[in-house]
């Protein structure tokens, strides 16, 4: 149905403010007035009185015309928003009237049905009158009538399978006690209900940005002046770019993870403030590399004595990346597909960085069908650190090292980027040749004592299942030798703890098989960090002695060693 067309009123008109602040005598008209040219409503009101058409999305696309705002938006995430069914959306408020207009024009570009909950300024705009339910944030929960009623409106959009967008601070982004630097103040708990109790999908999206530096220096003199603030910060906003980043639908079954309203919250808190670091953008997989150079880079390795291990079907090679480009190339691809099927990835085309090219590369190869089964990459502390020191390694990208680490880090080798390819992860030999694999290669290179690297705990596990997985680790599994010497660069904010009975197994809960069989052979865990370039998985540092593998564990890979005799300790070095 077509929107009628509004009439032409002002926001905020000279008596409007006059009422507002009690100004009843001579000349009251003229403060006023003086007033409204200072905050800048005179502007905004200016832009309201020169609209002439209908309300609703054709007056926000005016408006964000008239300020010539920009949108920079992950547009493949935007795409993936639903057609039809209702969601919430959930965002930091860091302006305040530009992030409002933002949201409404890009969702209702995808859903002509979408509406915001609203303060009570916004809810003065008749024209965006359709698109807002009101809600007071000077009030807390529903004790106001506006409060109330806007809730029970909020349900009933939702459960007419209609989309809302909520600013759960319900106040603009500042200075706080709650939290450091400028970002929303803790968010309201009652708004919070209301999400909970719809179970229905939560879509985050961060607003990049903040306010200027005289909106925060009147908010630490009084809330209310930072308020005031807003139509200018509005009108100062003209010909910008606002960046938002759409995160991925949190769906229900996530959700009820969390029966407490405040670490239902934190939790949904925590998904929308990631977005702050990175990208939803997801690249399409690169195109296979070339079979028959891939072969022909084999057959060089084999012929230079690169082939450590050969069983039944199976052969596993060690490499630099230089001397096969091609099979690197296809390694990068097929880490990119192994690591999104587990909600892990780098949402590139292909999954390569500097360091596997300071790196050697541990390759499982079906010789029979010529396939790539799966790969780990290894670093020689030993090299590592003569060529880079510290920045050589691949965890210092994840983990600060303390100057004391040095010495371990120069008798280790770093583990990582390690998978499996789809048909062969149910199969158990590909797995223990990588193992018998990283053995073989330590007993040439006897510096390397120690094992390190980050192991992934991935996106298909739900919080709650992560916080028991933190939780189990620290109480029986951390190295806390090790511990006081690292921190990580982005700590992983548990929302739940939990207490085990014991530390065998069969007392754990469910984590991936990897760290798992870690554990199980005596490793450790230093700390924990979420990788933002990583699709936010979360890393546990390893930190294996070798000399505390259980040796009924290592005679089980040398069955399997089959060592070429041509094999030469130098073409192994780095």
């Amino acid at each position: 149905m077509k929107a009628e067309t509004t009439e032409n009123k002002e926001i905020l008109s000279s008596s409007d403010l006059q009422n507002i602040l009690g100004l009843h005598f001579p000349g009251a008209g003229i403060i006023s007035k003086l007033i409204l040219r200072i905050l800048h409503l005179d502007q905004m009101n200016a832009i309201y009185r020169n609209y002439k058409g209908p309300g609703g999305a054709d007056f926000i696309r005016f408006a964000s015309r008239q300020l010539r705002l920009r949108y920079e938006i992950n547009e493949e995430a935007l795409q993936q928003i639903p057609k039809d069914g209702a969601f919430v959306t959930i965002s930091n408020h860091p302006y305040g009237g530009i992030d409002g207009i933002c949201l409404l024009e890009t969702m209702l570009e995808r859903r002509g049905d979408f509406k915001t909950l609203s303060n009570f300024m916004m809810g003065r705009l008749e024209h965006m009158s359709e698109n807002f339910i009101p809600l007071d944030p000077f009030h807390e929960g529903s004790k106001s009538k506006v409060n109330f009623s806007g809730i029970k409106k909020a349900i009933r959009h939702l459960r007419d399978g209609q989309p809302l967008g909520i600013f759960p601070s319900g106040e603009v982004s500042s200075y706080n006690k709650d939290y450091p630097g400028i970002s929303d103040k803790q968010w309201n708990p009652s708004v919070m209900r209301v999400i909970q109790k719809a179970e229905v999908p939560v879509l985050p999206i961060y607003f990049h940005g903040t306010n200027s530096r005289l909106f925060h220096f009147l908010g630490r003199i009084h809330p209310l002046l930072r308020t005031a603030r807003i139509p200018a910060e509005v009108m100062n906003k003209r010909g910008a770019t606002v960046k938002m980043t759409i995160g991925r639908m949190i769906d229900i079954e996530t959700q009820k993870q969390f029966s407490n309203i405040k670490d239902y919250s934190n939790h949904l808190r925590k998904c929308t403030y990631e977005l702050a670091n990175g990208s939803s953008k997801i690249d399409a997989i690169a195109e296979p590399a070339e079979q028959k150079v891939i072969l022909q880079e084999l057959a060089q390795l084999r012929q230079s004595g690169h082939c450590l291990i050969r069983k039944d079907a199976y052969e596993v090679f060690c490499s630099d990346a230089k001397a096969i480009p091609e099979l690197m190339y296809e390694i990068g691809r097929q880490r990119e597909i192994s690591f999104r099927e587990v909600g892990e990835g780098s949402n590139k085309g292909i999954d390569l960085d500097g360091f596997d090219h300071l790196y050697q590369q541990l390759i499982v190869w079906d010789h029979k069908r010529d396939r790539l089964v799966g790969a780990y990459r290894i670093g020689n502390g030993k090299m590592l650190m003569q060529w880079r020191g510290v920045r050589g390694f691949y965890s210092n990208t994840l983990f600060r090292y303390a100057p004391e680490m040095r010495e371990m880090l120069g008798r280790s080798m770093e583990l990582g980027r390690s998978f499996i390819t789809r048909e062969y992860q149910k199969k158990p030999l590909p797995l223990y040749l990588l193992w018998a694999g990283i053995f073989a290669y330590t007993k040439r290179h006897p510096n390397c004592r120690y094992l390190i690297g980050p192991v992934s705990i991935s996106n298909d596990y739900k919080p709650a299942e992560k916080d028991r997985i933190v939780s189990y680790v620290e109480q029986f599994h951390k190295n806390a030798q090790v511990q006081a010497l690292v921190s990580p660069r982005t700590p992983y904010l548990q929302t739940s703890s939990y207490t085990f009975e014991g530390n065998g197994f069969e007392h754990a809960p469910d984590m991936p098989v990897l760290l798992k069989k870690y554990l199980q052979i005596n490793g450790k865990i230093a700390a924990f960090n979420v990788d933002p370039d990583f699709n936010y998985t979360l890393d546990g540092l390893l930190i294996l002695d070798l000399k505390k593998v259980p040796g009924s564990f290592i005679h089980r890979l040398d069955m399997l060693n089959r060592i070429q005799p041509k094999m030469r300790k130098q073409r192994l070095s780095a």
